[in-house]
């Protein structure tokens, strides 16, 4: 299930990648629709939350739940596993910036000026910049309900 979203958010990342730069506003418009709409598809299938979160998000919508803000606050670079007394279970997978999401996430000064003016009008309020490849870019989120008794 995970590995079904995480692959499609990265096939979706390789096509935006592969567009021209001029022609980033639409690409933009499409993964920040896309990645909720695959993530809900992927939740309502297997009847669990899935979502991303960053310690500089992008989308303000992308805050993590209540119960990960804590592990978060120690920056885990490796899966971490949660169980909540109500039953709940739930997990949080590192993120690691790959080349082609430098293109939206690297380095200001070297993201391309059509890409930042897109990224400037859909998301005023975006910290997600400023990255390297391979730097802990921020997780995926899954969390199960508790189990029915």
């Amino acid at each position: 299930m995970t590995s079904f979203w995480i692959s499609g958010l990265k096939s979706a990342g390789k096509e935006f990648v592969n567009l021209s730069f001029y022609r980033t506003a639409a690409a933009i418009a499409v993964c920040q629709s896309e990645a909720p709409n695959i993530a809900e598809t992927v939740g309502r299938e297997q009847g669990v939350r899935i979502g991303r979160t960053s310690d500089r998000l992008r989308n303000p919508r992308n805050q993590p739940p209540d119960r990960a803000v804590s592990p978060l606050a120690n920056w885990p670079a490796e899966p971490v596993f949660l169980a909540a007394r109500d039953g709940r279970l739930g997990v949080l997978l590192p993120v690691r910036l790959s080349p082609q999401c430098q293109l939206c996430h690297g380095s200001p000064d070297k993201i391309p000026a059509p890409v930042r003016d897109a990224l400037a009008s859909r998301y005023p309020q975006d910290q997600a910049t400023g990255y390297t490849e391979g730097d802990l870019r921020g997780w995926f989120w899954v969390e199960v309900p508790p189990t029915a008794k």
